[in-house]
């Protein structure tokens, strides 16, 4: 499935620049057939369509659905009920087609042979939000993947709809126009996306990786539906809201793609693997290698990275030209590498027991073309034990402006130098400062370890009858993961006299 996935859900941003609309490419619009004609009841409202084998099958949002034929006759009618939107099928060739639902957005599976529901249901109120009458206007089928229009916002939003009913919600696309999607259609012979806006009477046309091919000016009003003809037809067709069925023929709809780039046969190929985490320390240790058969030469942009739970950590990732990539960027190199999980403004969140992925990626930003892009990444699940350090300050005396104090650990787990830092402060300003990884004597990290230490105040600042407040911090910038956050300062009040 995840080869699918690249093909049909590649990320392009937002549509932010503007793009020229094109004059209509094909005949005038001929109408095929209207309500009240060929079978069709009067008042019948088309609001989405698709052509399969068996004909052109048609929505209304009164709930019918009705099979024509090249002509515009009936071939078949079926009555559903409820607001119907759209339809897709992700085969021409299958009796089973795929219907939007309105209010509630939900789609239901259908047999054209049979007259009858599937009884497939798939429900997307949770992620196609909106006004009742600007909800879902558009569903195609994309490589197997269900994408729904939302006219309020005029957006995409891609889903994995499977068997038993339950909905992966993939992502959602920003199109070029704020509103008023009203039908979809996708090309699977060509990869393009014919997206429909009704208000704007205009088609915007984007390939399989969302750039924007054309954008058309549309003949008719009250555009709801689009398909085109089977392949290899020039035909395009149109529901209206106004209760028509139009044709245009001689659409320029069968355009080459681009070749695909040809596949690198030759080349580096980095991967991460032995990823581990000591669940008592949080430190991660790993290995990049490259077993490709070409050294990398560019180190200036590519970055290794780690995550945890899919979240890059802390912004922790490393650049290739500040990190010695060249021990495992040449053929049949490898590092080992190794870091710690400190940082308290995430783990402070986590539970003991609960269950974390984590992730560790070289060329995390895609930014080198490999043999293999599939093992750029390791990930291993890693239980969470809350085996932590705990810093604290203690008070012990204060005369003649000097304050005495100690500092520990009475926490189970030792404190990593790495980059904490304690200060001492008055009336809020910083007096006195020391990193942890610059200080000579360094016990009081241990478990069970103290030290003591003092700080005597400059007595030519103070002014008589004033109070002051003295303070010292232990991790004064919150680097490690604690048992206890709150004893990390203590505080002394003193008036000078």
């Amino acid at each position: 499935m995840f080869s699918l996935l690249v093909l049909a859900v590649l990320s392009f941003g937002t549509f932010g620049i503007a793009f020229a609309s094109s004059v209509w490419p094909a005949s005038d619009l001929t109408v095929l057939t209207y309500a009240g004609n060929n079978g069709l009841p009067s008042g019948f409202e088309p609001s989405g369509m698709v052509w399969t084998e068996d004909g052109l099958a048609v929505v209304g949002d009164d709930g019918d659905l009705y099979l024509l034929d090249a002509d515009g006759n009936v071939l078949n009618s079926f009555w559903i009920g409820g607001d119907l939107e759209g339809i897709t099928t992700k085969d021409p060739a299958s009796q089973t087609v795929y219907i939007a639902v309105e209010n509630p957005d939900s789609v239901l599976g259908f047999d054209l042979s049979t007259g009858q529901l599937t009884g497939e249901y798939w429900d997307l109120t949770p992620w196609l939000i909106s006004a009742d009458n600007l909800g879902m206007e558009a569903l195609t089928c994309v490589d197997g993947y269900f994408y729904a229009g939302l006219q309020e916002d005029g957006d995409i939003y891609i889903f994995d709809l499977q068997d038993n009913g339950s909905v992966t919600f993939i992502e959602k696309k920003d199109m070029y126009y704020p509103s008023d999607i009203s039908g979809m259609y996708y090309d699977s012979s060509t990869g393009l996306l014919y997206s429909l806006y009704d208000s704007h009477d205009r088609i915007v046309i984007t390939d399989r990786n969302w750039n924007i091919v054309d954008r058309l000016q549309v003949p008719g009003f009250n555009q709801e539906g689009i398909s085109l003809g089977l392949y290899p037809s020039t035909d395009i067709y149109f529901a209206e809201d106004s209760g028509r069925v139009t044709m245009a023929s001689g659409f320029p709809s069968n355009q080459p793609q681009p070749e695909p780039e040809p596949e690198v046969i030759s080349g580096p190929n980095l991967y991460v693997t032995n990823l581990a985490i000591n669940p008592l320390t949080q430190k991660v240790t790993y290995t990049i290698g490259n077993d490709g058969d070409t050294s990398v030469t560019d180190y200036t942009e590519g970055v290794n990275t780690i995550y945890v739970d899919g979240v890059e950590w802390q912004d922790r990732y490393w650049k290739w030209h500040s990190y010695y990539s060249s021990l495992y960027g040449s053929v049949g190199g490898t590092v080992g590498r190794a870091w710690f999980l400190y940082r308290n403004q995430i783990m402070s969140d986590f539970e003991t027991g609960d269950v974390h992925t984590l992730t560790v990626c070289t060329d995390a930003d895609g930014v080198l073309a490999e043999l293999d892009e599939s093992d750029n990444c390791q990930s291993i699940d890693w239980e969470f034990q809350a085996v932590l350090p705990d810093m604290y300050v203690e008070f012990g005396s204060f005369e003649d402006f000097t304050l005495t104090y100690t500092l520990g650990n009475q926490g189970i787990l030792d404190t990593f130098p790495f980059n904490g830092q304690n200060a001492v402060f008055l009336n809020g300003r910083r007096v006195e400062f020391t990193k942890w990884n610059a200080e000579s004597s360094k016990t009081y990290l241990k478990v069970g370890n103290s030290e003591t230490r003092t700080y005597s105040v400059d007595q030519s600042t103070l002014k008589t009858g004033k109070t002051y407040t003295v303070k010292v911090c232990v991790d004064r910038n919150g680097v490690i993961a604690e048992l206890d956050e709150s004893n990390n300062c203590m505080e002394y009040l003193f008036v000078k006299n």
